[in-house]
């Protein structure tokens, strides 16, 4: 059971994206315990909501932003047919924002439906930015939308 905010919600060991574990760099597939955190989502629209447990943010120079993005395909090896979804950033505050968005529990909704095209297979990206010490350290997982 994981508690995010005022809800609580079972996570599926099936619909992890990310387990725990500090990152620096950009990566275009995050890990589940040591393997690709790909999820086959199956045909047609799915609406569901990611969920991040933030444990370590690094924003000791001011500069640092880690986005972490929904990724999409039809291929589960992820070789073509790739687009991304809407992303959650964290760290340092970037204008319209003034508030900085460190360690904590975050959800946003996704669907895996991108210009009227459904996507069968999912995964998480992470794009980093600024002058990085320690980086960020998340888990995260898909739930169903309450």
């Amino acid at each position: 059971m994981s508690k995010i905010g005022t809800q609580s919600y079972t996570v599926d060991m099936l619909l992890r994206l990310k387990t725990a574990g500090a990152l620096k760099v950009n990566t275009a597939t995050l890990q589940v315990d040591g393997s690709d955190g790909i999820i086959n989502i199956g045909e047609g629209r799915v609406e569901a909501v990611i969920f991040i447990n933030a444990t370590a943010v690094e924003i000791a120079t001011g500069d640092e932003k880690y986005t972490i993005t929904p990724v999409y395909s039809n291929d589960p090896t992820f070789a073509s047919g790739i687009v991304t979804g809407p992303a959650i950033s964290l760290g340092i505050a970037t204008s319209p924002a003034d508030v900085d968005l460190i360690e904590g529990q975050y959800e946003f909704p996704m669907t895996n439906v991108v210009n009227g095209v459904s996507y069968g297979y999912m995964k998480l990206a992470l794009v980093v930015a600024g002058t990085l010490a320690t980086g960020i350290d998340f888990a995260a997982f898909l739930g169903k939308r309450k």
